[in-house]
């Protein structure tokens, strides 16, 4: 038992025998009868202690000198102290005890306003984790064994240190927790873990485990645990930054994210791939959707409008890949784009004027250079009178008018049936009574779909499309109109997009992660060969 002084002086363990030694002559070393025959050890003694223990060898440590006692009345106090502290130490182990008795407590009165079970556990060592950092060791238990990293006052003063520092949860510490922590959600009442019993199983795996975890360190815990046990792991806190827009799983190989617009690689590494798979099944087992030899891809969106797409061997060679393209918590505006740099104001002037002109407009660029935001600005041009509706493989756009219908396709189910696709949603918008139809982006045949929508009275439509540039998008869209699976001539195709697309925005994305806006055109009605562009900016 270590007793601590009010000049916060530490002094060391009881004797291995567990009795208390008999004081001799004043403060003079002697040999005592715990140590190895012929070895002689220092006493220290402290001068107000809460029990006479006498501490053998711990002198020498300290550097400390000893000090004489020559009151026998003190010592016998301090000998009956010890006593009945030791046999109420006993008594707090006791399993029948109750909880509070337990640990740190006691069933008697008064008891636990003296001292408690961790008496012999110095100040700085009660408030770290059980698993402290050297090697995952106790160190609370294990004073009495490290006495050759005591060896002057500076090695004191050095440990202490250190494990001050190491306040945080250690990784065999969370080890434990996360093991103490699923065994209780599996007792659960209903056989079911669920996140709300989370913080229960927690405080009872701190208290058997016997952990001490500060305060500040204890809703961290709590959160870890939530993303390990019911959400995504240690992608979790990436999605939840702001600044990330994208977050790439390459297998085993490494985490890469897009943050600000520029792709940073993460500390984060999977060292299994069944690891990554279980983040994979749970995130789409909640859609309906599954991922296996049969189905080797999935693509699906989340509840919070976030886009998956996730790839398995043998169809990726480097273990499973997932990508999770994150929903923006807020729609840009106009007034955000040119914030933002990606045009100038005179240039979204133009726009915002061709748009309540009732221009249709297509918007083109490469993968991940702002074409759906730049889309969804636009739309804020349309008046709240007219009917919109906005058709995409994933819904994104978030326009803010009243009269707004949104559809969404659907991938085949697990039979390979119930699959809808945007052609078939084009015919059905066509029905809706849509005074501007708004297609997320065309990638096939429903390009020929959406010409003939804006040929046929609903003008002022808007989409997308990957492209290089402006006359290379009216290429695309030929492309993808023979795609349609009906035999029309070039010719007729072409005449289609000269009536039906009035402008063809262009966006980049530069090396410095900022989209912006390089190029606006004006196709001519007229027949040319085959088009003829008006360059509006730059």
């Amino acid at each position: 038992m270590v007793a601590r002084c009010h000049d916060r002086r530490l002094v060391g363990p009881r004797r291995a025998d567990g009795r208390v030694d008999r004081r001799t002559s004043g403060g003079r070393r002697d040999r005592s009868r715990a140590g190895p025959p012929g070895r002689r050890r220092a006493t220290l003694w402290a001068k107000r202690p809460i029990g006479a223990v006498r501490v053998p060898g711990l002198a020498r440590a300290l550097g400390a000198r000893t000090r004489g006692w020559s009151d026998p009345r003190r010592r016998a106090h301090a000998t009956a102290s010890s006593i009945r502290r030791s046999r109420d130490r006993d008594e707090l182990r006791r399993p029948d005890l109750p909880r509070r008795a337990r640990y740190g407590g006691s069933s008697r009165s008064g008891v636990a306003d003296r001292f408690s079970v961790d008496d012999h556990v110095p100040q700085w060592a009660r408030r770290l984790p059980r698993a402290s950092a050297c090697g995952g060791r106790d160190l609370r238990r294990d004073i009495s064994a490290r006495r050759d990293r005591w060896s002057s006052r500076k090695g004191i003063r050095r440990v202490v240190r250190d494990h001050r520092d190491r306040r945080h949860v250690t990784v065999a510490a969370r080890a434990r927790i996360e093991r103490g922590v699923v065994i209780r959600l599996r007792e659960a009442p209903d056989g079911r873990p669920r996140r709300e019993h989370l913080a229960a199983a927690l405080r009872e795996t701190l208290v058997d485990e016997r952990l001490v975890i500060p305060a500040g360190e204890h809703r961290l815990l709590e959160r870890w645990l939530e993303d390990r046990l019911f959400g995504l792991g240690e992608l979790a806190p990436l999605l939840r930054d702001d600044r990330v827009t994208e977050v790439m799983v390459n297998g085993t190989r490494g985490v890469w994210v897009e943050r600000d617009g520029r792709l940073e690689e993460t500390a984060i590494h999977f060292a299994d791939p069944d690891e990554i798979l279980v983040l994979i099944e749970r995130l789409v087992a909640p859609l309906g959707r599954r991922i296996d030899l049969a189905s080797p891809l999935v693509d699906a969106r989340l509840p919070d409008g976030s886009r998956v797409h996730a790839v398995i061997p043998p169809i990726s060679l480097v273990g499973p890949v997932l990508t999770i393209r994150r929903f923006a918590q807020r729609a840009l505006s106009p007034d955000d784009l040119v914030r933002n740099g990606t045009l100038p104001p005179e240039v979204m002037a133009y726009l915002v004027s061709a748009v309540r002109e009732r221009r249709s407009v297509l918007v083109s660029g490469g993968t991940s250079s702002g074409k759906t935001t730049t889309l969804n600005a636009l739309a804020f041009a349309v008046g709240d009178r007219e009917r919109i509706v906005t058709i995409e493989d994933a819904a994104e756009l978030r326009l803010p008018q009243p009269n707004v219908v949104a559809l969404e396709t659907r991938a085949p189910s697990v039979e390979g049936s119930g699959a809808v696709d945007v052609r078939a949603l084009l015919r059905a918008a066509l029905r809706m009574r849509p005074d501007r139809i708004v297609v997320g982006e065309v990638r096939g045949g429903e390009a020929l779909d959406m010409l003939q929508a804006m040929n046929t009275g609903h003008r002022g439509s808007l989409t997308t499309a990957h492209a290089n540039g402006a006359s290379h998008a009216l290429m695309r869209i030929e492309t993808m109109a023979l795609m349609g699976g009906i035999d029309l001539p070039l010719e007729a195709i072409r005449e289609q997009i000269r009536r039906g697309i009035d402008v063809i925005v262009h966006q980049e994305r530069d090396p410095s992660g900022v989209r912006r806006v390089v190029e606006i055109a004006e196709l001519s009605p007229e027949r040319a060969d085959p088009y003829r562009l008006s360059r509006i900016y730059p």
